[in-house]
């Protein structure tokens, strides 16, 4: 488990800095067809010297990613987001992007460092996720406090009681709001929660700029983006 920690720290902190680079105009891309070679040898410190440190602590955090115990509720995580893209958009929600495996149903997506076999063909033609979630990482971020799992049980338990007597039969198409402690973001109670399934140990941020365009959720195993919804209190 440490060495998986120590893999994505490395791999999350320079991904971050690489799309920054002018000169780098689609990192996925360029690591999903990087020869990643070992880092015996001298570092330079050039731009093709940070892209295979990069590409060796993706391979690693691959690697040791199939031995973490928390990959099942990624897996767990990532179900319910295609169940929900069925539902939404008649289609599974499972892309295949420059190697990259992503899970959408319009409001959530999850990103794993690693491919998790969930025996479905992804779609022939993608979205672009991998642009989606690498502006996700440009630009000041405001860090989200986010609720305990119990905390956040305990909002959907009651919000479903109250939703039922409000709405009887339609109940379950009213979302449970979640409001964030620290900010006016409000999310899906039920969105978030998939979210601390699949990385319980997720920061949370959302661009100073943009604060609406999504909540990106980062972990050990991989990271999600999540979108806000309309929130009024007093409705």
């Amino acid at each position: 488990m440490n060495k998986l920690i120590k893999a994505t720290t490395i791999y999350k902190a320079l991904y971050e800095y690489l799309t920054y680079q002018k000169d780098i105009k689609n990192l996925d891309k360029i690591l999903a067809e990087w020869e990643p070679t070992p880092l015996d040898a001298p570092i330079g410190g050039n731009i093709g010297d940070l892209v295979n440190i990069c590409a060796v602590m993706r391979r690693e955090a691959m690697e040791q990613n199939d031995k973490d115990a928390g990959r099942g509720d990624i897996r767990k995580a990532m179900k319910v987001v295609m169940d929900n893209a069925m539902k939404i958009v008649k289609f599974n929600g499972v892309y295949m992007i420059n190697g990259q495996q992503y899970v959408c149903d319009g409001h959530q997506a999850i990103r794993p460092y690693h491919p998790i076999e969930v025996d479905i063909t992804p779609a022939p033609r993608t979205p672009q996720l991998d642009r989606v979630f690498s502006e996700a990482h440009l630009g000041s971020k405001q860090t989200l406090e986010l609720p305990t799992m119990a905390e956040l049980k305990a909002i959907i338990n009651v919000g479903q009681a109250e939703h039922k007597a409000k709405y009887g039969r339609k109940a379950n198409e009213h979302a449970i709001p979640y409001r964030f402690k620290n900010s006016n973001l409000a999310v899906n109670a039920k969105y978030l929660k998939n979210m601390l399934t699949a990385f319980p140990d997720a920061e949370a941020t959302c661009k100073e700029s943009n604060p609406h365009g999504g909540i990106l959720f980062q972990g050990d195993e991989g990271e999600a983006l999540l979108l806000p919804i309309k929130y009024n209190p007093e409705s």
